[in-house]
């Protein structure tokens, strides 16, 4: 079992390169030597940001429409019956599109890895919160030297 320098929800580093880990199980290294380029910058914590905030959209619009279809329910002088799913109806898609729009737009530090088998997305915000950041950043800089940018943090 290998030793992990740091180790991450997604992600460890150890002398062998990038492990990229599923329920603390690695399923994948990236060796250094195969790194192009490493970014460690703020930016977009999900892999698909706009696909994600544009469903967030079309669901928080989806909620407001059928809102305003239960809110006419009540001002219809006619007494009728009105079912409680068709009260609950937007609640759900609201919370899911409030939430999808929430994490699309929330900013953080992430280490984005440039290979030839394609670009990698890791988050860092457990590393900031119990403080080892600046300890991954110099880290990676000894390893990686040139090849790693620091952007802004």
């Amino acid at each position: 079992m290998t030793v992990y320098k740091f180790e991450g929800r997604d992600f460890a580093l150890s002398h062998e390169g990038i492990h990229l880990l599923r329920s603390r199980y690695n399923y994948k290294t990236i060796g250094y030597e195969k790194v192009e380029r490493a970014v460690i910058g703020r930016g977009t914590e999900v892999s698909n940001a706009l696909v994600a905030l544009a469903l967030g959209i079309l669901l928080t619009l989806f909620a407001f429409y059928q809102a305003r279809i239960v809110f006419n329910f009540f001002l219809d002088p006619a007494p009728g019956t009105i079912h409680i799913e068709t009260i609950v109806l937007p609640v759900i898609p609201a919370v899911l599109g409030i939430y999808l729009i929430w994490i699309a737009t929330r900013k953080g530090p992430v280490l984005t890895i440039r290979s030839k088998e394609g670009n990698r997305k890791m988050r860092l915000r457990e590393f900031e919160k119990s403080n080892k950041l600046n300890d991954l950043k110099i880290y990676l800089s000894e390893i990686l030297s040139s090849r790693l940018l620091i952007e802004g943090i």
